[in-house]
């Protein structure tokens, strides 16, 4: 395991000394997943199997204070190693805590978690010429990439804003809409719709239907005059069939009595929650009301699991921001950082 930025002060000299810390590059396995799965930070995006399965160039660090594990950064390389770049595959990445220490204050947590950060900063931007990742929601903290080569002229962080959709989950599983808190969460128009679907008696099946998925996958894009990438679809593909094998994919398919799938959605999941991977639609049934029941079924399905929280995964485009949030969740912000010369 190799190791970066071991040096004194940081920022303005004399203000905050990091010799205690340093980065200490690791691989996926076991005990990053151990690590991730602990971290209120750590999600399935970062998991090994979805990193394997994705074809990705992993770049994992662990962020040591005198040889302890405090932190850790998951990134992307690029093909030849010199940079770290995002990518919408891994919707989550950047810095991941380990759990709060119990008997520190709130002061003492947000400054080591301040110090871990600069650190993670520092050795990154020393051993890479480009750096982006999209932080997990839950990291708020931005200053210390905001203040690097504070009052200088060398390159700096632009934080990007992106938002996602929190629902929680709790209740969802009950029977009677009208104490429903999930479904009085809902927009009138979407209530009506799921009322609509129950009355239609659309059934939903929980099941991993890798052929269907893929075919209604292609023509959901196809429709609106796309053709996904074959290297794009791939990764897809294969990190949806590691998650399936390990038990943290969910899979949902709709469809009226009588006709076709009208509609999938696919869910990975971890201890903390379920997250709204991908979904497909079958152009030619697109007036039903697959696309709202799929949703809905998987709601209550993943409830009853013991699944108290769903991320829907991003609210960042008009019709799918309108979509998603008439389902009530709480939008939440999140960021994308990129270290640039400017």
């Amino acid at each position: 395991m190799s190791e970066v930025g071991k040096v004194g002060d940081f920022y303005v000299e004399g203000l905050m000394d990091l010799s205690a810390y340093a980065l200490q590059r690791t691989e996926p396995g076991p005990d990053w997943d151990q690590f991730v799965e602990a971290s209120p930070q750590g999600t399935v995006f970062v998991q090994s199997e979805f990193l394997h399965a994705s074809g990705l160039r992993p770049s994992l660090w662990y962020c040591l204070k005198n040889k302890q594990i405090m932190g850790a950064a998951a990134l992307v390389e690029s093909a030849d190693g010199t940079d770290c770049v995002h990518t919408g595959l891994l919707v989550y990445s950047g810095i991941l805590f380990k759990p709060a220490d119990p008997k520190q204050n709130a002061a003492q947590i947000s400054s080591e978690q301040f110090r871990i950060t600069s650190a993670v900063i520092r050795g990154l931007t020393e051993k890479y010429g480009q750096v982006e990742m999209a932080v997990h929601h839950s990291f708020t903290d931005l200053r210390p990439f905001l203040w690097h080569n504070y009052d200088t002229d060398g390159p700096h962080f632009d934080a990007s804003i992106r938002y996602t959709s929190l629902i929680d989950l709790k209740g969802a599983d009950g029977d009677t809409l009208q104490d429903n808190p999930v479904y009085l969460a809902c927009n009138k128009s979407r209530r009506q719709d799921i009322r609509y679907a129950l009355k239609a008696e659309i059934e939903t099946t929980d099941g991993y239907q890798r052929e269907l998925f893929e075919t209604l996958y292609r023509q959901t894009f196809e429709a609106q005059g796309i053709t996904v990438p074959e290297a794009e679809l791939g990764a897809i593909l294969s990190a949806t069939d590691a998650m399936n094998a390990s038990g943290r994919l969910r899979m949902y398919s709709a469809q009226t009595p009588g006709e076709d799938v009208g509609s999938i959605a696919v869910f990975g999941i971890d201890s903390k929650r379920a997250y709204y991977l991908y979904g497909a639609n079958n152009p030619g049934l697109r007036s039903g009301y697959t696309g709202t029941a799929v949703l809905w079924s998987a709601f209550q399905s993943l409830a009853a699991d013991g699944v108290n929280e769903i991320d829907l995964e991003g609210i960042n485009s008009p019709k799918r921001g309108y979509f998603k949030l008439s389902f009530g969740g709480t939008i939440t912000p999140y960021h994308i950082l990129r270290l640039t010369n400017g």
